[in-house]
């Protein structure tokens, strides 16, 4: 339910399906439709290639998760779009 915390996970692997362990990892939640309601995530890393963040959203409705991975071997970036439901 929006304005409940909640928590968001992300696997990052690298080509070959191994995990990335040690990743600098950003994570910003931003809703396509409103303007002021983005979010720059606190990413914990949980190990074995898993990070998570609690996340706020303070309303329903699609959401895009940018994630920026940074390690040794390179950059890593993606967007998920995910839905958030009352």
């Amino acid at each position: 339910m929006p304005g409940d915390l909640g928590g968001l996970e992300v696997t990052i692997l690298n080509r070959q399906g191994q995990p990335l362990a040690d990743c600098t990892t950003r994570l910003r939640l931003i809703r396509p439709t409103h303007k002021g309601v983005d979010q720059d995530l606190t990413v914990t890393n949980a190990g074995n290639g898993h990070y998570t963040a609690v996340v706020d959203v303070p309303l329903p409705g699609l959401w895009d998760v940018r994630m920026v991975a940074s390690n040794a071997d390179g950059d890593y970036q993606t967007v998920q779009r995910i839905e958030v439901r009352e």
